[in-house]
């Protein structure tokens, strides 16, 4: 995102640098629009899973509920691959205003990520400190969602919340 210049969107969108101005004032606000639809998806993933959550009653329940926010994100984020490329890409990068609202939705996202944590913790399906445990977590779908964006995962998608959900309940076993 360092190297995107104003002119450079411009021309690859085909308009003049007027034209952009007609949109958008800033590259920044241009990439606040771009993440909105991420940010907005996020929302009610997050809120239909902490319902999902908040009703689990046994492990079996926690894994359906896992299993059904993993549908979740899948259905709602795969239409948005190439802007959640650009967010995987973009989330660690330098601060700078044009990455702002990547680094907005990241917040976001560890904090969706750490309130589902706590609440499975209280519980009582964890023990494991939930801050721990939810970067660890966020740190495995950033990971896997790369990978599937990659072509590099071999893994179909419906098994990977259960098998995350088994390490986290049960630990790496021989």
């Amino acid at each position: 995102m360092d190297a995107v210049t104003l002119e450079g969107v411009a021309s690859d969108a085909g308009i003049s640098k007027a034209a952009f101005y007609r949109y958008f004032n800033t590259l920044p606000e241009l990439m606040t629009a771009l993440v909105a639809p991420l940010s907005e998806a996020l929302v009610g993933v997050g809120q239909r899973a902490k319902g999902n959550f908040e009703s689990a009653r046994d492990v079996n329940d926690l894994l359906i509920a896992y299993s059904f926010l993993a549908a979740d994100l899948v259905s709602h984020l795969a239409p948005e691959a190439e802007l959640l490329r650009l967010y995987l890409q973009e989330r660690h990068g330098p601060a700078t205003a044009i990455r702002a609202p990547v680094h907005a939705l990241a917040t976001q996202v560890r904090q969706m990520t750490l309130d589902l944590t706590e609440l499975v913790q209280k519980q009582g399906f964890i023990k494991a400190n939930a801050e721990v445990n939810a970067i660890i977590v966020l740190g495995a779908v950033h990971e896997l969602i790369a990978d599937f964006l990659h072509g590099r995962l071999s893994t179909p998608l419906d098994q990977l919340a259960p098998q995350m959900l088994d390490m986290l309940l049960n630990g790496v076993r021989k």
